[in-house]
């Protein structure tokens, strides 16, 4: 009988410790390109952002049910808007919320996410990175 090992099972030590690292420099790269106005998320995008904070307004936690809803519901479209960016990270986040326990690394990676989609649903943030301001 052939038993199913989950990727997370499989995941070695250092790969639990990249992940946070490969999340927080999205975060960064996405954070980055919003304020020099290099990037700026499409009405899907936003709308994503907006569910994902909204699921998660009663406990603040993002959670890998919740992600794959928001990824679900983009279907084809968010891979392809704006490079996929957005999908890049909502897919990066899903091995930490998927991962044994919560070590501080993933908790704080996961928090910067967390912060940026919020950040991505206020318009006026958005026009104030347009603007230079």
């Amino acid at each position: 009988m052939n038993q199913h090992v989950s990727a997370t099972a499989r995941r070695t030590p250092a790969s639990r410790t990249a992940a946070p690292d490969r999340v927080r420099a999205l975060v960064r790269a996405l954070r980055q390109d919003i304020e020099a106005a290099r990037w700026t998320p499409t009405p899907l995008e936003q709308r994503l952002c907006e569910l994902l904070l909204t699921a998660s307004a009663g406990d603040g936690t993002l959670t890998a049910p919740r992600v794959r809803a928001a990824l679900a519901e983009g279907t084809m479209t968010l891979i392809h808007e704006n490079d996929g960016r957005l999908a890049g990270l909502l897919g990066s986040l899903l091995p930490l919320l998927t991962g044994p326990g919560t070590d501080p690394a993933t908790a704080g990676a996961v928090d910067e996410a967390h912060a940026l989609l919020d950040r991505i649903t206020r318009p006026a943030a958005l026009h104030a990175a347009r603007a230079g301001g």
